[in-house]
């Protein structure tokens, strides 16, 4: 039966208002919720890494592993991010969070925070610069975040390693997560490292994970995405999609030589040249 005019407003108007009360039950307004809508299931193609403008500060495991990401992910965007373009970052996107952003009392906590506002904004896979890669991930295509399993007996994920698709409500709940930690302990105690653990950490995502929203992530398992340090070092390329070097330097400013490492076979391992599959070499017989 054809519809009128004033029945269709009517229907419309209906939408508007229950439409209305979903955003309101949710504490989103219309443009927060627009601005914070899931994006589709897919982990765009972006590679993210975090490290001072003047390389002359890097520890050389720094370059060795930025190399083997460019190396493995060729094909992908490549954003390597500063202090500055973070801040920036939080204040164009999320200026209703720049606030407990900047009040955060260490460096190294706006650098953790930055994590959780980056693969919001821009979904994409985050990697510490002392994470060497191998070979190209396995990762999931299912709307869910992907954190690497923790090699560490306390924890139960670590953000040295992350990826997501844009807009995972996930990390809404690490914004809320580390504001709310921040105005409960503003002090900062002289040993700072468990401090920062628990504040922007690994035991934040673990807080995150345990109230609740364990289900809204997967995990790359520690054993050939992180294995402890003495376990990394016999890492291969059959064995490992890769392995975390732990340069001890994210707490540290300006120069940083980091932590005495073995990567000789990693360095190698960058100057080989890709090998052609068998399907490209097949097709390159029926050529000629």
């Amino acid at each position: 039966r054809p519809v009128s005019k004033m029945q269709s407003s009517a229907r419309t108007m209906k939408a508007a208002v229950a439409l209305a009360a979903l955003l309101q039950l949710t504490w989103l307004s219309a443009s927060e919720a627009s601005k914070y809508a899931l994006g589709n299931s897919e982990i765009p193609h972006i590679l993210h890494q975090m490290a001072p403008k003047d390389q002359s500060n890097w520890p050389e495991a720094w370059g060795v592993c930025q190399e083997s990401w460019k190396r493995v992910y060729s094909d992908w965007e490549y954003k390597l991010w500063d202090d500055a373009m973070i801040e920036n970052l939080v204040a164009e996107k999320y200026p209703e969070h720049l606030g407990w952003f900047r009040a955060l009392p260490l460096d190294i906590e706006r650098v953790d925070a930055a994590r959780s506002f980056i693969l919001h904004a821009y979904g994409g896979l985050y990697a510490d610069m002392d994470f060497y890669c191998y070979k190209r991930l396995e990762l999931p295509n299912n709307g869910k975040p992907v954190l690497v399993a923790s090699n560490a007996g306390q924890e139960i994920v670590q953000n040295s390693l992350m990826a997501s698709p844009k807009g995972s409500e996930f990390w809404l709940k690490t914004f809320e997560s580390i504001a709310t930690f921040s105005k409960e302990h503003p002090k900062v105690p002289e040993n700072i490292s468990p401090y920062v653990i628990e504040a922007t950490g690994p035991n934040m995502l673990k807080r995150v994970l345990q109230s609740g929203s364990a289900d809204m992530v997967d995990q790359l398992d520690m054993k050939t995405y992180n294995p402890g340090m003495e376990q990394g070092t016999s890492c291969t390329a059959e064995t490992c999609f890769t392995r975390h070097i732990y340069t001890g330097c994210w707490a540290v400013k300006g120069k940083c030589n980091g932590w005495k490492r073995e990567f000789e076979d990693e360095k190698k391992l960058n100057l080989r040249k890709q090998q052609p599959s068998l399907m490209e070499l097949e097709d390159t017989e029926e050529e000629d």
